[in-house]
């Protein structure tokens, strides 16, 4: 079996077409595949059908010119078709000169119907069909933004909860209630993360800690108290001494998988809360004092420092280091100051900053819900919920529409 189309793609490359994907418009379905140098497929826009020329044939997107920002702006993309009877597959590849030619290869198995591919710095994106290959119905074709982008050591802090009431719930359980009203900056945020500093009251292991949130309106949304599972589950040692700080860092989303969205659209009272398994739970007062808590803050996403070890729950989502990204004062709400945001949420809708750009909207789920192309600084009409928004060039942001 040869997949002639991934050959023939590496040959053109190298002859030198250039010709790119608009990196603004992330609904590459709707801008229609690259087809000045076709290898042996058509694409009819207006009933979406792709046809191939045989297995192995196909069509593709190119950012040649945008390779790195791609990566840069975008997480995954995604194609979804009707099913058939043959296999396809999306293939993301670098044919820059020592480029990796093909990095990664997606299938749809036959009577299946969608394919995510994760972004590298890619010269194309490709979908082409198997061996039996006919046409194919293409229900959508897009990329996924980064939520807040970025990818820095050292990402601005949005905010800290040093302002925020602290509840006492038990003596093992401690956290932050009605911090609905910061929920623009709680979705705005990718990790939440709390810093310890000393022993606490488990010198020789970190011990377990379940991740809890409950919040809601009284009407759906609503979210019970909900347990997201023991982090380090198992006591996975990890030591601490005096003097020394050790940050915990948590994906939000991650963590919260299907429960993310109810949490972020609570109107009325939220509740963090941080569960701790000491050791030896006589005389101890709080769970932060058992942890030797420090301070607690909202960033968007920074690289895992070495030496960290991943937090286990189930599935990994997040990770434990020593040391520190900041240091916070004790009072107040603290924000660093982070550019102002292109899009913000409102009751009704989304507020965009723009100046004659174009806005895409997509669902929590990655899927694109609304689009404006050349739009001004407005308000979009949105149902309540939680939206993915990317303004023009800048860092797609999570916004929340009440």
């Amino acid at each position: 079996m040869k997949k002639y189309f991934s050959l023939v793609m590496a040959l053109l490359m190298s002859a030198g077409f250039a010709f790119a994907a608009d990196l603004s418009n992330p609904d590459l379905l709707a801008q229609g595949f690259d087809d000045s140098n076709n290898t042996g497929a058509t694409f009819d826009a207006a009933s979406k059908t792709l046809t191939f020329d045989g297995a192995w044939t196909g069509m593709r997107w190119l950012f040649y010119g945008d390779e790195d920002a791609l990566a840069t702006d975008y997480q995954s993309f995604t194609i979804e078709i009707e099913p058939v009877d043959f296999w396809t597959e999306a293939i993301i590849s670098d044919y820059r000169a020592g480029g990796p030619g093909v990095i990664q290869t997606v299938g749809i198995p036959a009577g299946e119907s969608t394919a995510t591919v994760d972004i590298s710095p890619a010269t194309q994106i490709a979908f082409q069909g198997g061996d039996g290959a006919t046409s194919v119905k293409i229900v959508a074709a897009y990329l996924t933004p980064k939520a807040g982008g970025g990818g820095e050591s050292t990402s601005p802090i949005i905010m800290d909860f040093s302002g925020i009431t602290q509840e006492d719930n038990a003596p093992k359980q401690q956290g932050w209630k009605q911090v609905a009203p910061i929920m623009d900056k709680v979705a705005e945020a990718k990790y939440f993360v709390i810093e310890t500093e000393g022993v606490g009251d488990n010198k020789d292991g970190f011990g377990g800690i379940d991740f809890i949130v409950q919040g809601g309106d009284g009407v759906n949304p609503n979210l019970g108290w909900t347990q997201i599972g023991l982090i380090n589950s198992g006591w996975l040692s990890y030591p601490r001494e005096d003097g020394k700080t050790i940050s915990i860092v948590i994906d939000l989303q991650k963590a919260l998988g299907s429960k993310y969205d109810s949490f972020i659209q609570c109107t009325s009272w939220a509740q963090l809360f941080i569960q701790y398994y000491p050791a030896d739970a006589s005389g101890l007062a709080t769970a932060f004092e058992g942890l030797g808590f420090k301070q607690a803050y909202l960033t968007g996403d920074f690289a895992k420092p070495e030496g960290a070890v991943d937090l286990t729950g189930g599935t990994d989502f997040g990770f434990i280091f020593d040391g520190s990204v900041t240091n916070l004062g004790t009072t107040g709400i603290h924000q660093i100051n982070a550019p102002v945001s292109k899009a913000y949420g409102v009751v009704g809708g989304i507020v965009v900053n723009a100046a004659n750009e174009n806005v895409s909207i997509y669902g929590i789920d990655g899927k694109i819900v609304k689009q404006v192309v050349g739009a001004s600084s407005q308000t979009i009409d949105l149902a309540k919920g939680l939206y993915i928004v990317k303004v023009g060039t800048a860092n797609a942001v999570k916004v929340v529409v009440r």
